[in-house]
């Protein structure tokens, strides 16, 4: 029985932290296309290409549920929004 609930834990924790880099990721997904569509013409085409394959990225990470691919594709936007 104390063997079943350290396996649980540990996969709880796993899909914890997965969720939490979904969300994360998504947030800052949003956060970026917003800041994109209320800069407008201001942000250069180049710049406005880039994050706009990053979002995609990220979108497809999110609904692959692939942990590594999801905090892959969370550190990278990350990067980007800095």
């Amino acid at each position: 029985m104390v063997n079943d609930a350290e396996e649980n834990a540990a996969r709880d924790k796993e899909f914890k932290e997965t969720a939490e880099a979904r969300n994360e990721a998504d947030h800052l997904a949003f956060s970026l296309e917003k800041a994109i569509q209320d800069a407008g013409e201001n942000v250069d085409a180049a710049d406005k290409a880039q994050a706009e394959e990053v979002i995609k990225r990220v979108r497809d990470a999110v609904a692959s549920d692939d942990p590594a691919r999801i905090k892959e594709a969370r550190d990278e936007i990350q990067k980007l929004s800095m």
